[in-house]
């Protein structure tokens, strides 16, 4: 789950350069959550298939999504930004001006949703009939997490703190994600309720109904929380890893006399 936690610091750099002048909060979100998104479904695939074999052609998969936005992120802050956002085309319905920027961020979005398309086939491929049925209503987490990320909130509180809801939204997708690689690793039957989406959910619907002035420190604690969440469990799971089996990375085990 090591990647899921780095491509935090590519989509920063890109978001913090594309700010805000990209001009669709929302595709903004949709791009972030799409990428995290189909890092759960690599591991999703794996412990459905067994395989780690998650990619497009053969040729694309989460390795190449990680790479790519590394080097997005270096090649953006070296090009004069300015002619990413002037318009080259009609204004669209929930798209705005069409701008170079735009059609980078749905071209991005579109790859991050084939990834996860692919997911499904491979899965489909493999496991039929109640199977199936159980292995897709196991995404529902981080689905949720997804779909609250980009539409749950209001236009104001999505403009007013994008940061904070992909700050909030990446331990929480992320901890989704190792949770998938430790029921593989323990051959266990994945657990498809997972408290921390839910809350994340309820969340979103408290800013619509109470207003978006409690979004700032509400975000702002859900973070703290699942960044606390996910620091014990990496905790936890570094302590088994060592205990259970015998495995130390950071330190030589003592010799037996």
């Amino acid at each position: 789950g090591t990647d899921a936690l780095g491509v935090m610091a590519h989509f920063c750099m890109v978001a913090s350069m594309m700010s805000p002048n990209f001009g669709n909060d929302r595709l903004l979100l949709a791009a972030w959550a799409t990428f995290q998104t189909a890092f759960f479904f690599a591991q999703w695939v794996e412990y459905n298939v067994h395989e780690l074999h998650h990619c497009i052609g053969g040729v694309f998969g989460i390795t190449e999504m990680n790479c790519s936005g590394g080097l997005l992120s270096i090649g953006v802050s070296f090009i004069d930004r300015t002619s990413l956002f002037s318009p080259i085309g009609p204004t669209l319905p929930l798209v705005g001006d069409i701008t170079p920027a735009k059609i980078g961020g749905l071209g991005w979005v579109m790859l991050q949703s084939g990834v996860i398309v692919h997911g499904f086939q491979l899965v489909g491929a493999k496991v039929k009939g109640a199977e199936f049925q159980k292995a897709v209503t196991a995404t529902a987490p981080a689905v949720v997490a997804a779909v609250v990320t980009v539409f749950g909130f209001s236009d104001e509180v999505v403009t007013n703190h994008k940061k904070l809801i992909c700050m909030t939204v990446w331990p929480l997708l992320t901890y989704n994600s190792v949770q998938v690689i430790i029921f593989a690793m323990a051959r266990q039957e994945l657990v498809v309720l997972q408290w921390p989406s839910a809350v994340y959910l309820l969340a979103a619907v408290a800013t619509r109904v109470a207003g978006p002035s409690i979004a700032a420190p509400l975000l702002l604690s859900l973070f703290l929380l699942f960044f606390a969440v996910l620091i014990e469990w990496a905790v936890s799971a570094s302590n088994q890893i060592t205990t259970r089996l015998g495995i130390r990375v950071f330190h030589v085990k003592p010799q037996k006399d």
